[in-house]
């Protein structure tokens, strides 16, 4: 059965009870899941500013959910527009049709962060029965299942890149609804697993926000011939040494390759897309070019172990895009605007390249295009710019200490994406699947 045919079968459905893959002892034996209407259980929320009233202007996030405008756009609604704006209080439900939520069908969202607040008339708004928990229906609305039942209720003509869909049309859609009991376990169990993500997302940022500090305590600033923080045994060595960047280091650069010359396999072509802030991302789409390109260009290669660098609008979120290829990764090769960072002194060590230059290279190119109009490395520049260098055992210290950390980070950024993966999972089972309303 096609997407359409089972969104069409799970909204007009005469089936009246089902239940999910999984329920939690106490429900095993308990009624089942029934088949209501929307607005069985809920109503419009058509309330509308007056003049006098004063509320925060809520807007629609799709990663963030309910928040106040000025805080998120940094703007205000004001004027007349103001009159015709939805009035919205806790624990109520907005629905943006937008295209652009990310979903083929808009997206639902809870207020959630604050007591009341006034929305745009553009969005749709509805209120829960006082004998129903909320916090499950939000739940609910991430599920898999209701992205479907919805689907099935959209005008696919779009207009203005909104989908036609009237807050009528959105109430008459049809729910699985379980006992409130069941409700409130099930939200009370996810809502635990998001304090858990919340917990480590925060972990993370702040073992990211402790190595920006690190980073400027290890470094020099510039114009500085010795950071402010040493380790001990470094302490009495004197300043660092300065050297013209070009000297130490030189960055082989890539070429532009025709589309005619891609493959369906063979050696990966290295582009920028591809690079963020010390990773490099693979993506599904990426390039290939014949295995034979191996050979013929081997100054273009790129193995485990290589810093590789964006050459063109290399910031992202303020930080350089500067990568080291893992040890394991099969060879590729470098795109156009893609530079392979290479040692030409016996005065540094890879390992310290790669976590100076993520400071040194940003600096200069902040500095370098600030007023300028471009957003391409200049390599004679960079080349001229003056940069500082411990000894050898020093750098050693130095890499070990910001890799120590670079590899905590990675270790809770993993254990992050497996809490997202496990509540994904669980989405799909406490909620029921698709493929027992078919069957």
């Amino acid at each position: 059965m096609n997407h359409k045919s089972k969104s069409k079968k799970l909204n007009e459905s005469n089936a009246d009870t089902l239940v999910p893959l999984l329920r939690f002892p106490a429900f095993r034996e308990a009624e089942e899941w029934a088949n209501v209407l929307l607005n069985e259980i809920a109503i419009p929320v058509l309330d509308r500013v007056v003049k006098g009233e004063t509320y925060p202007v809520i807007s629609f996030s799709t990663e963030y959910g309910l928040v106040q405008q000025d805080e998120s756009f940094g703007n205000k609604a004001s004027g007349e527009t103001l009159k015709r704006y939805f009035k919205v209080e806790r624990d109520d439900f907005v629905f943006n049709e937008g295209a652009s939520t990310g979903t083929i069908c808009g997206s639902i969202k809870r207020l959630s962060k604050f007591s009341d607040g006034m929305v745009s008339p553009v969005y749709k708004c509805f209120r829960f029965n006082s004998n129903e928990v909320p916090a499950f229906w939000e739940y609910y609305f991430e599920s898999q299942l209701f992205r479907v039942q919805l689907s099935s209720l959209i005008d696919k003509d779009l207009r203005g890149g909104r989908f036609n869909l009237s807050i009528r049309r959105l109430l008459s859609a049809r729910l699985w609804r379980p006992c409130v009991a069941e409700q409130k376990v099930i939200a009370g169990f996810f809502t635990d697993l998001d304090k858990l993500l919340s917990a480590q997302v925060r972990k993370i940022s702040v073992l990211r926000t402790e190595r920006k500090g690190l980073m400027l305590q290890l470094f020099p600033s510039e114009g500085e011939g010795r950071p402010p923080l040493r380790f001990p045994r470094f302490r009495d060595d004197g300043g660092w040494k300065d050297y013209l960047f070009g000297d130490i280091l030189r960055i082989t650069v890539g070429r532009e390759f025709k589309s005619s010359e891609h493959s369906s396999a063979g050696v990966r072509l290295l582009q920028s897309k591809s690079l963020a802030a010390r990773k490099v991302q693979w993506s599904e789409s990426a390039v290939y070019l014949p295995v034979n390109y191996e050979r013929e260009y081997p100054e273009l290669i790129v193995r485990g172990g290589d810093v590789v660098l964006a050459l063109s609008n290399p910031l992202i979120n303020g930080e350089l895009r500067l990568a080291r290829v893992e040890r394991d990764q099969a060879v590729s090769i470098l795109n156009q605007r893609v530079g392979r960072l290479e040692i030409v002194s016996d005065l540094v060590c890879m390992d310290f390249v790669f976590q100076y230059c993520q400071k040194v290279i940003r600096d200069f190119y902040v500095k370098d295009v600030a007023g300028k109009g471009y957003s391409l490395i200049s390599l004679k520049s960079l080349y001229s710019q003056r940069i500082y260098l411990p000894t050898l055992p020093e750098q050693t210290y130095i890499s070990q200490c910001i890799s120590s950390l670079d590899n905590l980070i990675a270790m809770h950024t993993k254990k992050l994406e497996k809490l997202n993966m496990h509540k994904e999972a669980l989405m799909q089972k406490l909620f029921p699947r698709l493929d027992e309303v078919d069957a």
